[in-house]
């Protein structure tokens, strides 16, 4: 009976032992107020703050659009060769831009970085990709959004790959990588 009442007070103690070292569970980050679950498709349904606006992801609720074809002159002339293109189109569609557009252009990235880092946990990343070599474009967007994205180096391996090790930021010109001019920085949430 002794041996018994042993066992059995051994198997308690041990139980409570182990109860006693057991990590504490991790702490949840606190539940995101734009984050409202999912759709019927599994799909994240998110809540801009600053305008309401509900994630969409059903097709039937956008509204019909046609792109305008980059193949037809302002005057609806179909461009017919390379020559037209460059003496005719392409400067039609380059006086469109006015000389406020890469600032305006900068603003708008500068207030999607500063809405994905509210969104990005802490020790996350945000992917900063602009199609652009124009510094107003990428180095001072990154610039302006310092108090909150701090500069982290690439994980991946083809990006270190790229920028090197130990960087941050890379760029992808048309000379030297035959691809359109891309900036792209890795950046994580100042705690």
């Amino acid at each position: 009976m002794s041996r018994r009442l042993t066992g059995v007070a051994i198997a308690l103690m041990s139980v409570g032992l182990a109860a006693q070292t057991q990590q504490p569970a991790p702490q949840q980050p606190a539940p995101n107020p734009s984050n409202l679950g999912s759709d019927a498709n599994g799909n994240p349904l998110r809540k801009a703050v600053k305008t309401g606006h509900v994630s969409n992801y059903d097709e039937a609720k956008v509204p019909p659009y046609t792109l305008p074809d980059p193949l037809v002159t302002s005057d609806g002339r179909r461009v017919t060769d390379a020559a037209m293109w460059r003496s005719r189109r392409r400067p039609e569609i380059l006086r469109r831009l006015t000389a406020a557009d890469p600032r305006r252009l900068g603003d708008q990235a500068a207030a999607l970085l500063l809405a994905a880092a509210r969104t990005a946990r802490p020790g996350g990343r945000v992917l900063f990709v602009v199609c652009s070599v124009l510094r107003s474009e990428c180095e001072d967007v990154i610039g302006r959004v310092g108090e909150v994205l701090m500069p982290a180096p690439f994980d991946a391996p083809e990006a270190r790959q790229v920028a090197g090790d130990g960087q941050w930021q890379f760029r992808l010109l048309p000379s030297t990588h035959g691809t359109d001019g891309y900036f792209v920085a890795s950046l994580t949430p100042r705690v």
